[in-house]
């Protein structure tokens, strides 16, 4: 097995010099049962307490998760159960300062303590996802394989997430049981985006060199998929035994498809600007021609600058008509 875990603090908080709020946990139960946890500590000005949260929320989740007589069913009111109870001790043996206090405002004292959770337990039995609020969990198969996404959150938008410190927590958390055992996870914060949505590139080059693959690896992956600034973590789970040559070639075909996805939407993006430019121009261009009283400087006006930016225009649409024509099929 290969396991890793690695944090790096995005450049927003240490602007702020401000911690970085993520947690993550890994626990092992017998001969061949795991539990991976991470935890995403709100990074908002009232939750004073959002780091020690998800120290919190990871262990709680692997406490429930290891006991083998809670149903799946029953994860969430239990993981919100136990959580609420140690962040009420922790208040009674730790009050908020007159500081703390003075930044969560009106709110709960609880509230502090707010974070997201992810955690994924990989038994024979089989495979077990619960998400709370942003993030997210990719999980293969032993034969290479996304497993189907959890379902979306409609209270996860922009900055906003579901929060275990909300009174209907166990309400909001997704969860999901397969009997499939999976072959390589990737838990990660919101703060690591990798293009395309699903971690293809990062997994495959995993899975092509596990022999060797280390924490510096996915640091240089962080880096090269920080696109908010926020704090980062990955949670990086690999079972070499389901690496076979054909599950290698699965995964990289699905890396090499999605960079190819990826490839034509920065090309779309790039088009639609240059449509854009061109037809702002031709705009101001055609506005100006209307306007100008002698004929040869007009004549000169259109032939030297009007005609070219319209033949680029035309040129463009045609270009980007077929891209889309070829994102579509």
């Amino acid at each position: 097995m290969v396991i890793l875990s690695v944090s790096k603090r995005g450049r927003v908080h240490e602007k702020l010099k401000k911690p970085c709020q993520d947690r993550s946990l890994v626990k092992k139960i017998g001969e061949n049962t795991w539990i991976l946890t991470l935890a995403d500590g709100h990074g908002g000005f009232p939750y004073v307490r959002s780091g020690f949260g998800a120290q919190i929320a990871c262990r709680t989740a692997q406490k429930i998760m290891a006991d083998e007589t809670i149903p799946v069913e029953e994860y969430p009111k239990k993981i919100k159960a136990a959580f609420d109870a140690y962040t009420e001790k922790h208040l009674h043996l730790h009050p908020l300062t007159d500081e703390e206090k003075k930044k969560l405002g009106s709110r709960p004292e609880t509230y502090a303590y707010g974070t997201t959770l992810l955690a994924v337990k990989i038994s024979p039995k089989g495979t077990y996802r619960v998400q709370l609020g942003d993030g997210k969990l990719s999980v293969l198969d032993t034969f290479g394989a996304p497993f189907n996404e959890l379902p979306a959150d409609p209270n996860c938008y922009a900055n906003i997430t579901s929060s275990l410190v909300q009174p209907d927590a166990a309400e909001r958390f997704r969860i999901s049981c397969q009997e499939d055992s999976a072959s390589a996870v990737v838990l990660n914060s919101d703060g690591y985006e990798p293009e395309g949505g699903f971690p293809w590139k990062l997994l495959n080059n995993a899975v092509e060199n596990w022999e060797t693959y280390q924490e510096s690896d996915l640091r240089e992956e962080m880096v090269s998929e920080d696109h908010r600034g926020d704090d980062q973590t990955i949670v990086l789970f690999l079972n070499e035994n389901a690496f076979t040559e054909k599950y290698k070639r699965e995964v990289k075909e699905q890396a090499a498809e999605e960079a190819e996805k990826v490839h034509k939407f920065h090309k779309q993006e790039k088009l639609l600007e240059e449509k854009r430019e061109l037809e702002a121009f031709l705009t101001a261009g055609l506005r100006k021609y209307r306007e100008m009283e002698n004929n040869a400087e007009a004549a000169v006006f259109r032939e030297k600058s009007l005609k070219p930016r319209y033949q680029a225009y035309n040129a463009v649409c045609v270009e980007l008509e077929c891209l889309l024509n070829e994102m579509a099929e």
